[in-house]
């Protein structure tokens, strides 16, 4: 399957040739002579020999099973509507937030586990191999300890190499969650952590997905359900089936989405007046825009606590191990002096 970032590129110039009036066979040929990759060349190839056999190009790229089920069927339907440049352009912008998405969180996730990566194993090291060298120089020295520097020494000389065991078991299970975090929508959606802050990122893809399908020609009913698949958490999902309900009830849009708080009260108030001025897929696609911006700021208000709280935690806990040591070691200096 092709990522955001493929998916976004590959839209994107396809949308540039249509509307330059080539036609979609010639376009696939251009980018298949473009392609810097084997791979691309290789999809494009199979695209091309498709449409050339007369094959829609929906149907071409369904084939293949590299693209989403989402961007295949809106290329479905702007193929129909003649809409295709359209659709592939608004596609290509979907993909790219959706790719600085992705990107933010990769970043949310990467910075804070290499800091505890350091955090580990700094102190491994200090307690492993750095105390037993102090408990050396006490024992010649004739002198003994008490309290937490004491106990420090002794755990340093018992764990010996078994906490450095312990702290490696350690960053592979951060590692492995961090990866489940990174790849695993589901996860992140259960996990208590992320779990409002995927909400508030799958009702950005849910808006998003929205105004495209309602910018190509679908019904809302019809666009409420093709977006609802790129809402990945389960509670948005559940809202959104909700609103499909009450619209089949006979609810207005704005009212089926207010009432089944799929946004927030404002964001409510900006769908009823898109409906009621004929721009609701543009204020599904500013109301995504928003969302974005607002999961940036917060992944950069995240980053901007973490990374002094973690250099300060790494901090107090090596000054404390090293002075819970030395500064018994410095008295006894001292004294012989």
């Amino acid at each position: 399957m092709l990522n955001n970032s493929e998916l976004s590129t590959y839209f994107d110039q396809m949308a540039m040739v249509l509307s330059a009036g080539i036609t979609p066979e010639e376009g696939l040929d251009i980018l298949k002579c473009d392609a810097a990759s084997e791979s691309g060349k290789q999809l494009l190839g199979i695209i091309l020999d498709s449409v050339s056999g007369g094959s829609f190009l929906a149907d071409a790229m369904e084939n293949t099973g590299e693209f989403p089920v989402y961007a295949s069927a809106l290329t479905r339907i702007g193929e129909k509507s003649g809409n295709l440049d359209h659709v592939f352009s608004s596609l290509a912008s979907y993909y790219k937030r959706a790719e600085n998405l992705s990107e933010g969180i990769r970043e949310a996730l990467t910075y804070p586990l290499v800091m505890i990566f350091m955090m580990l194993a700094v102190i491994g090291i200090l307690i492993a191999r750095v105390l037993p060298v102090f408990n050396s120089v006490y024992a010649e020295l004739g002198s003994s300890l008490t309290g937490l520097p004491q106990a420090l020494l002794s755990f340093s000389v018992s764990s010996g190499n078994i906490l450095l065991i312990i702290f490696a078991l350690l960053a592979i299970l951060l590692t492995a969650g961090a990866i489940l975090l990174i790849k695993s929508p589901s996860f992140r959606s259960r996990f208590f952590l992320s779990r409002k802050f995927m909400m508030k990122i799958s009702e950005s893809r849910f808006a998003g997905g929205l105004s495209l399908a309602l910018s190509s020609g679908l019904d809302v009913d019809d666009s409420l359900e093709m977006a609802a698949k790129l809402a990945d958490h389960p509670a948005v999902r559940e809202k959104i089936e909700k609103a499909r309900s009450y619209l089949a009830e006979g609810m207005g849009f704005s009212e089926a989405v207010g009432k089944a708080e799929i946004f927030s009260g404002l964001t409510n108030r900006m769908v009823d007046i898109g409906v009621k001025s004929g721009t609701t897929d543009a204020v599904m696609e500013k109301i995504a825009e928003q969302y974005d911006h607002d999961i940036d700021t917060r992944i950069g208000r995240l980053l901007g606590i973490l990374e002094p709280t973690l250099v300060i935690v790494l901090a107090l806990i090596t000054g404390v191990i090293l002075l819970s040591v030395m500064m018994p070691l410095l008295s006894i200096m001292s004294g012989i002096a």
